[in-house]
């Protein structure tokens, strides 16, 4: 894909961006704060469309390669998109995950015994789900978004193991998207339709390096799965229900209650995880990055209960 062309689609997405973000403001496709919102103003939601689209674009340019993995974004993007709109039932939206994990592990066709696809499904609704949930503040999908489509790229010049268009177009859609997203305040959220698209499609990714060199690259998206497991750990030791929203993420309670900017934990989270993904790719020593999460495990609990939210017994009655 030539400088031009990638300038052209650049063009492209901000300008449908700039068109959803109208149309969203005269149908009130809005996200409203409530107290369990990091934010304070009414926001167009669902710019996130710009992942889908980008997928849409490369499926016509290449005559429906991976047409699989495509049925598996088109649906989730679907359904996604639908629940910006009305909020669909939970049943119906995990549902339609378990089709689109199901799709894409079809396409990849791994030839492997059923314990490593049982929990390749298991980790595909999972990391869909993490995508979902970390999706609160300012930039930090978009950011984080990057960070694993750069790491993705860098590595598919070392041992091609996915088409290297789809990766480029889904970084050019994330530098649209980050434009709209990453700001004090910003001009439109990603909405669900954008943090699962682009989830599945990091996934599908993903899977796609761990089959072709090494299944520790599943790391390279470690750090919101540590915030999700931590945080989803401590939801059910207080028999809170974990699908209900809520203000108790790492980022969260860096944002909210101690307040530092949006902007600042978002790019945080993503340099960390680009320093991790650093030394994944350049090092044999995953030692290091095992010892980075004990250390951001102990930080975790420990603000926790500076801030009163830590967990220090299991209630009787659960």
């Amino acid at each position: 894909m030539n400088n031009y062309l990638m300038a052209a689609l650049f063009l492209a997405f901000s300008g449908l961006g700039y068109l959803y973000i109208v149309f969203a403001r005269k149908l009130h496709i809005h996200d409203v704060p409530n107290n369990r919102s990091s934010h304070k103003q009414v926001t167009v939601r669902g710019i996130g469309v710009l992942f889908p689209l980008a997928v849409l674009y490369y499926a016509c340019a290449t005559q429906f390669q991976y047409p699989f993995f495509l049925m598996a974004i088109f649906t989730l993007a679907s359904i996604s998109f639908l629940d910006d709109l009305f909020t669909l039932s939970g049943k119906a939206r995990f549902l339609v995950q378990l089709i689109g994990t199901g799709l894409m592990l079809y396409q990849i066709d791994l030839e492997s015994n059923l314990l490593l696809l049982f929990t390749l499904f298991f980790l595909g609704v999972g990391f869909l789900n993490a995508f979902n949930f970390m999706d609160g503040i300012n930039g930090i999908t978009g950011l984080y978004g990057l960070v694993g489509a750069v790491s993705l790229s860098y590595m598919n010049q070392k041992v091609r193991f996915i088409d290297q268009q789809l990766l480029t177009l889904l970084m050019l859609a994330l530098v649209t998207f980050l434009w709209f997203n990453f700001r004090k305040r910003a001009l439109a959220f990603g909405g669900d339709v954008g943090s699962i698209s682009l989830a599945a499609i990091l996934f599908f990714g993903i899977v796609l390096l761990g089959e072709a060199v090494s299944w520790k690259y599943l790391m390279f998206f470690s750090l919101y799965g540590l915030d999700t497991g931590y945080t989803l750990f401590y939801r059910l030791l207080k028999g809170e229900a974990i699908f209900e929203a809520h203000r108790l993420h790492f980022f969260q309670l860096m944002a909210n209650e101690l307040r530092i900017s949006h902007l600042r934990v978002s790019v945080l989270y993503a340099g960390l995880q680009l320093f991790l993904n650093t030394v994944l790719v350049l090092s044999d020593q995953l030692w290091i990055v095992l010892v980075v999460h004990l250390v951001l495990l102990v930080v975790m609990h420990r603000l926790r209960a500076r801030l009163g939210k830590g967990v220090r017994w299991i209630p009787k009655n659960k």
